[in-house]
């Protein structure tokens, strides 16, 4: 588990949320010229989806 502060947390969570479409668009790219994009892909569409269903709070803190 990554020790950052909840405030951190949450501005990634509103960056995550406002611009998550170009994110995930970058993050295949990223995977597919040889890297860890589709790690982060992954990471980000859970992020989105803990956010829109569980609330920002409870994805900030996952």
């Amino acid at each position: 588990m990554l020790k950052i502060s909840e405030r951190t947390a949450m501005g990634a969570m509103t960056v995550i949320l406002a611009t998550s479409d170009i994110l995930t668009a970058i993050s295949l790219c990223a995977a597919v010229l040889g890297g860890t994009g589709l790690i982060t892909a992954g990471m980000v569409q859970t992020a989105k989806y803990l956010a829109k269903n569980k609330g920002k709070k409870y994805a900030a803190q996952w």
